[in-house]
């Protein structure tokens, strides 16, 4: 079986309004105003939370990025993480991906229970197999160490494996775990830095990944026996 692992935020779903909405929220509880006002979606979204905390306070201080954490934390669950748009077509595109024997799985920075939350409301859950997340309380946590993880629960070869995503970090961390890598036009990393990242593939909507991933040779003959 070849599997597909699928970023979450940018990639699947339009999750930009709710994150931003919930930094913008720490950020002026901690008096910085003028920051939330010029703080952009493209500066958030790909780098984990804590990384992203980290830069915005310009802090190494555990204390702090994890105070700020826990604030985003409270407001995003109760309100910003249902704040969110389908991509058009993109689960249409995971429902034949699905009957055409693909193993879907998702690998996103975001925490694990609200990438849960998130795919269980978006009606999204039921196509993939599993679901990974991070830990934000872990430094250090990468995308490349939720790839592996995959790869070693699973016991899959990194050669059987694509990652999709919409950021350039997406696309770093499957070259580094020696995958195929599909970049995605249609979330948040500029085009431009997309192309730079030499990315084995590069779509520009969710019906290209029907073109790129046609019916397997288990689905056909699985078709035929009906």
């Amino acid at each position: 079986m070849r599997y597909l692992l699928f970023d979450l935020d940018g990639t699947l779903l339009n999750t930009q309004e709710g994150i931003l909405c919930g930094v913008r929220h720490v950020l002026q509880q901690q008096g910085l105003s003028q920051l939330a006002r010029e703080v952009t979606a493209q500066q958030l979204i790909g780098p984990s939370l804590r990384d992203s905390f980290s830069r915005l306070l310009q802090t190494e201080q555990p204390a702090r990025i994890n105070s700020a954490i826990n604030r985003f934390r409270h407001y995003y669950l109760s309100k910003g993480i249902y704040q969110y748009q389908h991509y058009p077509h993109i689960k249409a595109a995971l429902q034949q991906l699905n009957q055409r024997g693909y193993g879907l799985l998702v690998a996103t920075s975001k925490p694990q229970m609200q990438a849960e939350i998130l795919l269980r409301h978006s009606h999204l859950a039921p196509y993939f197999q599993a679901i990974y997340g991070s830990d934000d309380q872990t430094p250090g946590h990468s995308k490349a160490l939720t790839l592996k993880k995959i790869l070693d629960q699973h016991q899959i070869a990194a050669h059987h494996c694509s990652m999709i995503g919409d950021h350039r970090l997406d696309i770093d961390a499957g070259k580094q775990q020696g995958m195929n890598t599909v970049a995605v036009s249609w979330g948040y990393d500029p085009l431009d830095q997309l192309q730079r990242t030499d990315s084995d593939e590069l779509i520009h909507t969710p019906q290209a990944l029907l073109r790129l991933f046609p019916v397997t040779e288990t689905s056909w003959q699985a078709n035929l026996a009906i």
